[in-house]
């Protein structure tokens, strides 16, 4: 994203692996590519050119970064400049999604910076497919005018971003919901921010956005070493979320739908909401805490998505001198946890408790630069990297399981008598199920297949436990299972090259469409449009419906795609209008014709110099034009005289050329000897047989002339020529 020291500030990715891998980074929008080599358990930094920092407000760019590897890798990413610095993790694109709450902070107002300098509020779309159409609805108005509560809607192919930036640095986009028809990637922060405002220093904020699908219930927020007080930020995804906060603030609040609530904290905080939320945790100003660090900010992992192993960076990256990680595991868990390969008992840990009955541990880790691995042999554990400088830090989370754990796994139905998959989604080394299928039948499988031979709505239970905190949780669903049916399309369709042509489906009652054709075409609306058809967009396009889970039968519909003529009028050409000429220009072979004068004859003559154009249709009703432009020019004609008399008489006085559309030429004289006695490049420049205030003599002198000027068809040439001039009295 744009940030505070906007074209000067370094951006590097750091890539690390438990494998020694190779692949590549590249910016497709631009051309880059640059391959890497990692050795495992080590860490390759790549800088990046200066225009992968988006700059502006709602323009589409197409500065995203790609990477891509042979094995499996992290990826974190750095901006820095001077005392400024902040760090996130990337994620893959398997573990991002199409719905999401922007999570930022305020900015830094003018005053702080240059003059005129503006350090707001921000966030960046990444779309991973073509065609992916965004809306998000906004918590703020925008530098480039679009309001607080609207929502605008942008399309983006593979590769593009687009950022959006508040207005005034004290309006704050968190809670600005986005959401589109395909996964993509969502960054937030800000160009530089007081944490919390009115404390100094400053600094960027960057984190990647998780998906709301990713969002769990509870969150454990361990405290940031060496400073006064931390704050929290809790977010909330539907409305009247109750939240239960255990920490210094011990409190219980109301959120709703991307509402957000801080409280500051000295020990670190348990939260605990009864709908799914976010927490993102913030390192604050220097002159707030301590003369630690500066601002930082990091999206915390929620407890449902812990893993048994997570690999994070510490970078140096500016001027970083003091490095951590943070670990937080389940208690009784501590002798289990390992950091790079050795018991973290080994390392002198002191733990501390935090969360509902002391239920979870931390502990602070300090590191040095690179990579590090932890993992565990119980439950899971969450780790989270940071550092601090001269007034500056980073800080991230390390990685999580990123399940859809707010997804009902129970599908909606099926077909009489045809396989139904079902799939809870979840490890099964953590969570035990037990479904009931509704018809008599149950199993404790994770990943399972399923047939019903009556029709009707069954009741679906299914019951999950989490042996890793003792909890039971039950979903519900009833599943239709009806018969499969036809689907009816409407009649082959045809069209122009550039128009929209529309396909459509029916006779099925609330059912969802799924359409694809050529060049890897989706669409999952009823009557979808194939906009700007191409001729490449022709063939078959095949239609599904799906009532309650049952697919119908595929049926097909034909497109064909006819080119736009191309009438061909002749290249652009000159018109002597002093010889009075004229010329006729041929549209070719059409069903219709319409002249600039709306005159509708296959042929128009060309009297005058002009724009001349013609839109011609075939017999498809396809549009074709081509415009020729006739500038008023004549073939160049020169003309050099053999002789003049300087007599004084007015006839035949002085010696020149004398020329018809010439573009530019040069003349000189010189006498027998070869001295130099007059040199011309304007036609009305002409010699009077004078050579420095002296009449020169009666005689023969040599001229050498070089012109350029235009041929026949308007083209340009060059031409030299040379004779000899009578000079008498």
């Amino acid at each position: 994203m744009e940030h505070r020291d906007r074209g000067a500030n370094t951006m590097v990715v750091m890539i690390t692996s438990r494998f020694s891998t190779v692949g590549t980074v590249q910016i497709p929008g631009r051309n880059y590519s640059e391959n890497f080599a990692v050795a495992a358990n080590n860490v390759v930094v790549i800088e990046l050119p200066d225009y992968v920092e988006t700059r502006g407000s709602e323009f589409v760019n197409d500065n995203a970064i790609y990477i891509s590897s042979r094995d499996d890798i992290s990826v974190y990413m750095h901006q820095y400049f001077g005392m400024r610095s902040e760090a996130s993790v990337v994620l893959p694109v398997t573990s991002v999604g199409n719905s999401y709450y922007v999570v930022s902070y305020t900015g830094v107002p003018e005053g702080f910076g240059p003059p005129g300098s503006l350090y707001p509020s921000e966030f960046l779309i990444v779309a991973n497919e073509d065609e992916t159409t965004v809306k998000f609805t906004l918590s703020g108005n925008t530098q480039r005018g679009l309001i607080e509560g609207s929502t605008q809607s942008i399309v983006l192919n593979r590769g593009e971003v687009y950022q959006v930036r508040a207005n005034d640095p004290l309006i704050d986009l968190t809670g600005t919901f986005i959401e589109g028809d395909k996964d993509f990637s969502l960054f937030a922060g800000t160009a530089w921010s007081q944490v919390p405002f009115g404390c100094f220093a400053m600094d960027n904020l960057l984190e990647q956005m998780y998906p709301i699908s990713t969002w769990g219930t509870r969150y454990v927020g361990s405290s940031f070493i060496g400073t006064n007080e931390d704050i929290f930020r809790i977010i909330g995804s539907v409305d009247n979320t109750t939240v239960r906060i255990e920490g210094d603030s011990g409190e219980e609040i109301i959120l709703n739908a991307g509402e957000c609530y801080d409280f500051q904290s000295s020990s670190g905080a348990y939260i605990e909401g009864d709908q799914p939320i976010s927490v993102a945790q913030y390192i604050t100003g220097s002159g707030c805490n301590g003369d630690v660090g500066d601002p930082s900010m990091v999206i915390l992992n929620t407890v449902e998505q812990i893993r048994d192993t997570v690999t994070l960076f510490n970078s140096g990256f500016f001027a970083i001198d003091q490095n951590f990680i943070n670990i937080i595991c389940k208690k009784g868990e501590e002798d289990l946890v390992f950091f790079d390969g050795r018991h973290l008992s080994s390392e002198g840990a002191t733990f501390f408790s935090i969360g509902k009955d002391g239920q979870f541990l931390y502990t602070t880790i300090p590191t040095q630069v690179g990579p590090h691995t932890i993992y565990t042999e119980g439950c899971g554990i969450i780790a989270m990297a940071y550092g601090y400088g001269n007034v500056e830090s980073y800080a991230y989370s390390g990685g999580a399981s990123f399940i859809d754990i707010n997804q009902n796994p129970i599908p909606e139905g099926g077909c009489l008598s045809d396989t139904i998959l079902f799939d809870t989604g979840l490890p099964p080394e953590r969570f035990k199920v037990q479904w009931d299928l509704g018809d008599g039948t149950s199993t404790s499988s994770h990943q399972f297949s399923h047939f019903y031979h009556d029709l009707g709505s069954y009741p679906l239970s299914i019951i999950v436990e989490d042996l890793c905190f003792d909890e039971i949780d039950t979903l519900y669903r009833d599943i239709m299972v009806t018969l499969r049916q036809d689907i009816s399309v409407i009649e082959d369709q045809s069209g122009c090259e550039g128009t929209g042509i529309t396909l459509g489906a029916f006779d099925l009652d609330g059912a969802r469409f799924e359409w694809n054709g050529p060049n890897d075409y989706e669409a999952e609306e009823q009557f979808p449009m194939i906009s700007n058809a191409q001729l490449d967009q022709a063939g078959l396009y095949e239609v599904v419906g799906n009532i309650s889970g049952c697919r119908t039968f595929p049926e097909e519909l034909a497109v064909e795609i006819f080119a736009n003529p191309q009438p061909f009028l002749g290249r652009d050409t000159i018109l002597c209008t002093v010889d009075g000429d004229q010329f006729v220009i041929n549209a070719g072979n059409y069903q219709a014709y319409e002249w600039q004068d709306h005159s509708d004859a296959q042929t128009f003559t060309i009297r005058a110099a002009g724009e001349y154009s013609v839109l011609v249709e075939d017999l498809n009703g396809c549009i074709g034009m081509d415009t020729i432009v006739v500038f008023p020019r004549c073939p160049t004609r020169v003309y050099v005289p053999n002789a003049f008399s300087p007599n004084g008489d007015g006839q035949n006085d002085e010696f020149g050329v004398a020329g018809l559309d010439v573009i530019s030429m040069k003349i000189q004289v010189f006498d027998r000897w070869g001295q130099k006695l007059f040199t011309s490049t304007e036609p009305d420049l002409k010699w009077d047989g004078n050579f420095l205030g002296n009449q020169v003599a009666v005689g023969q002198y040599i001229w050498i002339m070089e012109f350029e000027g235009y041929t026949e068809d308007g083209s340009i040439f060059k031409e030299s020529r040379s004779g000899a001039v009578l000079l008498v009295r």
